[in-house]
């Protein structure tokens, strides 16, 4: 695609002189440029080592800190937005102790992992992403912009926000989940691969 755009420059002019910004090319284009975004990061190391890749928004971290811990077999990429980074460090001066003792625990247990490979703390939302039903200026979209762009990985967002989770559930590719609700799913499918292990095992020692 982009190489079909670059011939197409060389040998007729620019594209945008060609089409209207309103008109369905335009719209064309644009979709085309963002599924070339997103197969290019498909293919980018980082998003193949990984079997999935799941995006922990504010509210999630503050009531559940350990759930960076989940993310200990390297399985899953687990990406913190900036957005959300930004959010922690307003709220751990917040006059709400409680609230301000969880944005500090959170960003304690973030410290504990951040040299981890798994540990993803460098997504900036992309506000093109987003339908145009979705205010880019509200945090929750900002966060699930980036979970927009890893759409190729059929990412899983976090929240206890059960709105949000409405929204982001709403996007075609996303799955969003509360954390217990993930957590119990990822021990049952820690357990079921012990059992499978265990019967290769077993099969392997009769075969012996």
């Amino acid at each position: 695609w982009r190489d079909a755009l670059e011939r197409f420059e060389e040998r007729v002019g620019d594209l945008d002189e060609y089409i209207r910004p309103s008109n369905e090319a335009a719209a064309m284009v644009e979709l085309m440029n963002h599924m070339a975004d997103a197969l290019a990061l498909f293919l980018e190391d980082s998003a193949i080592e990984y079997a999935s890749v799941v995006v922990a928004d504010t509210c999630a971290l503050m009531n559940h800190p350990e759930l960076i811990s989940w993310f200990d077999d390297g399985k899953a990429m687990l990406i913190i937005p900036q957005t959300v980074l930004c959010e922690l460090d307003a709220k751990k001066i917040s006059k709400d102790e409680e609230e301000a003792f969880q944005a500090r625990r959170a960003i304690r247990k973030i410290d504990d992992y951040r040299s981890y490979k798994w540990l993803n703390l460098s997504e900036v939302s992309d506000s093109s992403l987003l339908n145009r039903d979705l205010n880019p200026d509200n945090s929750d979209n900002r966060i699930l912009s980036v979970a927009l762009r890893y759409i190729v990985k059929s990412p899983i967002l976090l929240t206890d926000d059960i709105n949000f989770r409405n929204i982001a559930n709403a996007q075609p590719g996303i799955s969003a989940m509360d954390p217990n609700a993930y957590e119990m799913r990822k021990k049952y499918e820690t357990e079921n691969a012990a059992k499978q292990q265990g019967k290769q095992s077993k099969k392997g020692k009769k075969q012996g």
